[in-house]
């Protein structure tokens, strides 16, 4: 009986694993550049793009935040998540920068479309 028992539960969670996935997650990085007079600037970056952006909302006009925190809310009401912050420093004569890693639980084709890599041409 425990052998039987054994056996269906590795069954049924083989059988969760085999299944094909329909969504998945897509990250972004926030960047927090904070100088030596306590002024902060946020800055996006999506997936492969290869540069950060200033945050725009849906229309494209610029947001300005007075805390990551503000950002991260901003971005959580669109179904955002905060994965990890860690600080990032070049060298001891340029500002620390702070790095959100924030991600998005989205369909496997909208995953394929906003991570498709930019070919030089």
């Amino acid at each position: 009986m425990k052998n039987l028992l054994i056996s269906l539960l590795l069954m049924c969670s083989a059988s969760c694993f085999a299944q094909k996935a329909d969504s998945c997650y897509v990250y972004a990085q926030i960047k927090t550049l904070v100088t030596l007079s306590d002024y902060a600037s946020y800055q996006i970056k999506f997936g492969n793009d290869p540069s950060f952006h200033d945050n725009l909302d849906k229309e494209g006009n610029k947001l300005g935040f007075s805390s990551l925190a503000g950002v991260l809310n901003y971005y959580s009401q669109d179904g955002w998540e905060l994965v990890q912050v860690y600080d990032y420093e070049f060298s001891t004569t340029k500002p620390i920068e702070k790095i959100a890693m924030i991600r998005k639980k989205v369909s496997v084709q909208e995953a394929k479309e906003q991570t498709k890599f930019k070919t030089k041409k």
